[in-house]
């Protein structure tokens, strides 16, 4: 249980670090090229999932039952106990947390890794993929 609460934590706190970073040098069309394919701009984002989302109440209540079954997962099956999984758990649910801080309280989620073939993302997007392979790259 500790390790998916300091998992959590700390993509929670890379997370937000990086928003305030871009959301203080990267306004407008400014934008930093790392490479031919990858680049980092802000971009804002009202909706949720490419755009579309439902509203605020349903974001908390779906981060709340997410919450609950990460924690019935790491307390009752035995699949979820190695620390990899916890790892994985811990990344998810920091993802989820980061984004809904964001809709929280700016109202918006803030992108900003831009590989221009997929959607902008942010960290906290990358940390719920990344834990989801990583979960269920364990079971197979």
């Amino acid at each position: 249980m500790i390790t998916v609460l300091v998992h959590g934590l700390v993509v929670v706190g890379l997370d937000q670090l990086s928003k305030m970073l871009v959301l203080s040098h990267l306004r407008g069309n400014r934008r930093i090229a790392l490479g031919s394919y990858v680049q980092v701009r802000c971009v804002i984002n009202p909706g949720g999932l490419f755009g579309r989302a439902p509203g605020l109440r349903a974001a908390l209540g779906l981060w709340v039952l997410a919450v609950i079954a990460g924690l019935l997962l790491v307390t009752h099956a035995s699949s979820f106990q190695s620390h990899v999984t916890q790892i994985a758990l811990g990344w998810m649910l920091g993802g989820a947390t980061g984004n809904l801080i964001d809709r929280m309280g700016r109202g918006v989620v803030v992108d900003f890794v831009d590989c221009r073939v997929w959607p902008v993302f942010n960290l906290a997007d990358a940390a719920m993929v990344l834990g989801m392979l990583l979960a269920f790259g364990c079971r197979f």
